[in-house]
């Protein structure tokens, strides 16, 4: 029993020793740290270069972090970041319930035909579809200016054709064969002009908007057939449309514009041909009626009858063809 007691007592003398060796060393480490010296939140520990010489202690410091610190037991959350300025996210968008505003020559609207006259409204044409007299009476047609089209460095194709039309013989009776007076933009000046065909009309509206590629002075363009041929291989920005129901379609959908473009029709002789002023639709079905500004005849405006989109043969005021060939265009 002397000899175990021994051996407890020096197992004891040990770990007392052992206590005093190591309780500094874990201090350095801050193992053990008094509540005083634990850090508050939000704070970090990070090592600094000991300085030569100086105490090991003191290599530890305190440095705040640089921002808020969250109470006890919160979750921490993500940081909300607000998107660039250009980010899609601002980006405004366009209330889709608000139709935007559409320009001339996009969807064509059904609405009934206009009846009136003798005196039209400003920016619309009259003509009576009962006698070649343009119109004489209230029961005439309203014919609204057309709109849209190619745009040249002068101005569109159509705004030109509808200066020409003014500067036509404003009679009731007679050939619109002469141009009275001068039409004039900074692209072009037509002259006052006797037998103004039609294929004058169509080279000086398109000279007036600034294409200059056609020409009074060329007999290729000045014959009707001769035009025709011309569009079927044109120079780059022409182009030709062959006819059909769905190109008319597109024209009233607003796929395809084909104000201001030449409308060739066959004839007997040859080709008759126009500016095309307005598709007016009178149903969903494609049924209306499609207007031509032109000279040489004895109407400056003539209407062809549109049936589930399909131009009819005959005009109103009984102008007989073989059908719309196609139109003849500047991109």
């Amino acid at each position: 029993m002397g000899k175990n007691t021994k051996i407890l007592g020096l197992f004891f003398l040990s770990g007392i020793v052992l206590l005093v060796v190591l309780i500094p060393a874990l201090r350095m480490t801050n193992t053990f740290r008094s509540r005083a010296q634990v850090p508050p939140p939000g704070t970090i520990v990070q090592p600094i270069t000991p300085t030569p010489g100086g105490d090991q202690k003191k290599s530890l410091q305190l440095h705040t972090f640089p921002f808020a610190t969250l109470p006890p037991g919160t979750t921490p959350q993500a940081p909300v970041v607000n998107p660039p300025t250009n980010s899609p996210t601002n980006t405004p968008v366009n209330n889709p319930t608000t139709p935007p505003n559409l320009p001339p020559g996009t969807k064509i609207p059904v609405k009934p035909p206009i009846i009136g006259g003798p005196n039209p409204p400003a920016n619309h044409y009259c003509i009576d579809d009962q006698d070649p007299d343009m119109c004489d009476d209230s029961s005439s047609h309203i014919v609204p200016f057309g709109v849209g089209g190619a745009t040249g460095p002068c101005g569109k194709i159509i705004d030109q054709a509808h200066k020409l039309v003014a500067a036509l013989p404003q009679v009731m009776k007679g050939t619109r064969d002469s141009l009275t007076r001068s039409v004039t933009t900074s692209c072009h000046t037509t002259g006052p002009s006797s037998g103004y065909v039609s294929t004058y009309f169509v080279i000086d509206a398109f000279n007036l908007a600034g294409f200059k590629e056609l020409s009074k002075t060329n007999s290729a363009h000045v014959s009707p057939t001769g035009l025709y041929n011309w569009w079927q291989s044109p120079p780059p920005g022409y182009v030709f449309v062959p006819y059909s129901p769905s190109v008319v379609q597109a024209f009233g959908n607003g796929q395809r514009d084909l104000t201001g473009c030449a409308m060739f029709l066959k004839t007997g002789s040859g080709y008759h041909i126009g500016i095309v002023n307005r598709l007016e639709l009178f149903t969903p079905g494609g049924d209306g009626v499609i207007s031509i500004l032109q000279s040489g005849s004895r109407m400056y405006i003539d209407r062809f009858p549109v049936a589930g989109w399909s131009i009819q043969n005959t005009s109103t005021n009984q102008t007989s063809t073989s059908g719309v060939i196609g139109f003849g265009c500047h991109i």
